[in-house]
């Protein structure tokens, strides 16, 4: 991709914004009505998928490292995978409860902004088609029937997954600032649909480059309101860019009134961002690549990813977490599983960002920094780091107890290096990069019992500085991980 200087500078400027003075992104969406939850689309024609999925996926350590295995096929195993990736999980009540309705990610306020389509194989049941899944009925609504694949650059694939971004679900409430939200969330719902395929025996394949305008008139989607993010394939396939001479879609989607007039830095980064063809950078010569992954989970520690899925959580609004130390072995899990295998249009196979971890509680671990690379963690600091990581929370009181986590995971990334080869598109990129390691951080903790809690609530700089990171390195997602204490909230699972 060939960045003009405008767009670069827009993305640069967006970077600082956002992660080094956000309180300025912040106020221009609150208190404006909040949007539908999912989108509407009317007279379309609908096939519900089947009520019941199986309680199970696999074990974990397959949807870690997937190996191929046998088509899915049907509806119901095609309902089954977008269920556990993208469904509603359950449901909070009781007096404490601030948002009831929870799916198998995190979202911020439970807002979720990112919306799935999928292109599918035909059946006995339905059409081959491109569908949008509605979460709230479990059902997929018809967008185009026919073959599309070719238009998404996945020739051959089994199913082609689509993940938007409906910016006004979050912008109402963030402004600005919405737009890192965003795609910091498409990132974990990839994350999640990378594993639960991968449980299934299904590789994914991850596309951030294409020409976004022909995505989205395929989809029939609403510019710029909705844009499409990334593009998932499952199983083997390739094909020609998305092509900009589609008809237009057969359903249209409802899901605001509102608009983002209030929001210029969101519409001037995305507009920025935007690709018109499929001209690829020359990407750096491959390094490594992933590290060999050896490690194996022991029986009793190895749960289906379903159970998993189902008990993950982020813990209250303050994170004050119980103050013990946790089994040695989440670490050892994720220095060996943290990066992804999946392939992906905007590397050759080396990680486009890193993962450090603060240990301050865990067995046998000395505290200090960890640097997880090659499928090794490698102690880059000594020390305990609670003091100086609340030191610089912006926030006071912070939400996030530090001195009682167990550890925290940092994703970082070099947003210079990124947007040398990327330009605007960069920004984007890397959240997305960054949020499919988050994800497989969250289930892996959360399948040693414990609770990981996504926070936004730092300075970059500052951050970097108190835990003595390399200077290109800028930390996109911060997660404190520690054992959750009991509240007033029930948490009652959701059955179709």
């Amino acid at each position: 991709m060939t960045s003009s200087t405008d767009a670069v500078a827009t993305a640069r400027r967006f970077w600082h914004r956002s992660l080094d003075d956000y309180a300025g992104l912040l106020g221009s969406g609150a208190g404006r009505e909040e949007p539908l939850k999912t989108k509407v689309y009317g007279d379309a024609k609908r096939y519900p998928l089947p009520a019941r999925v199986p309680y199970e996926l696999g074990p974990l350590s397959a949807a870690l490292r997937p190996a191929a295995g046998p088509s899915l096929q049907t509806t119901a195993g095609w309902g089954r995978l977008l269920r556990y990736a993208y469904g509603l999980s359950r449901s909070h009540l009781g007096p404490l409860a601030m948002w009831p309705l929870h799916r198998t990610v995190a979202s911020a306020r439970c807002l979720f902004p990112v919306e799935l389509y999928a292109w599918l194989p035909g059946d006995g049941e339905r059409p081959a088609g491109l569908f949008y899944y509605d979460p709230a009925h479990h059902h997929l609504v018809l967008i185009r029937e026919g073959d599309w694949r070719f238009r998404l650059a996945a020739t051959g694939a089994e199913a082609v997954f689509v993940l938007t971004s409906l910016f006004i679900k979050t912008a109402f409430r963030y402004g600005d600032y919405a737009y890192r939200l965003c795609v910091q969330e498409a990132g974990l719902v990839a994350g999640n649909l990378l594993m639960v395929a991968g449980a299934l025996g299904l590789t994914g394949r991850v596309s951030h480059r294409f020409p976004d305008a022909a995505v989205q008139r395929l989809l029939g989607l609403t510019a710029p309101g909705e844009a499409p993010l990334m593009i998932i394939s499952v199983g083997s396939g390739s094909g020609e860019a998305a092509s900009r001479t589609a008809p237009a879609a057969v359903a249209d989607g409802y899901v605001s009134p509102l608009d983002l007039r209030d929001c210029p830095e969101l519409l001037a980064l995305d507009s920025a961002s935007r690709l018109t063809d499929a001209t690829q950078p020359e990407l750096p010569a491959p390094g490594g690549g992933p590290a060999t992954r050896t490690a194996d989970m022991p029986a009793e520690r190895d749960p289906d990813l379903a159970d998993v899925l189902a008990a993950r959580e982020s813990g209250g609004p303050v994170f004050n977490s119980v103050a013990r130390p946790a089994d040695p072995a989440v670490l050892r899990w994720l220095a060996t599983h943290a990066d992804g295998t999946h392939t992906s249009d905007a590397s050759h196979g080396d990680p486009l960002v890193r993962s450090y971890v603060v240990v301050n509680a865990l067995d046998g671990v000395a505290p200090g920094l960890y640097r997880l690379a090659g499928g090794t963690a490698d102690r880059v600091a000594a020390g305990h780091l609670a003091g100086p990581l609340m030191q610089v929370q912006p926030d006071w009181p912070p939400p996030i107890n530090f001195h009682s986590a167990n550890l925290v995971v940092y994703v970082s990334a070099d947003p210079e290096a990124a947007m040398a080869l990327f330009g605007a598109r960069s920004y984007r990129i890397l959240h997305h990069e960054a949020g499919i390691v988050a994800q497989r951080v969250s289930v892996m903790c959360t399948a040693h019992g414990l609770t990981a809690r996504v926070h936004n609530g730092y300075l970059a700089r500052p951050l970097r500085e108190a835990l003595g990171l390399p200077e290109n390195q800028t930390v996109l997602f911060q997660i404190a991980v520690g054992t959750a204490r009991p509240t007033g909230v029930y948490r009652l699972p959701i059955s179709f």
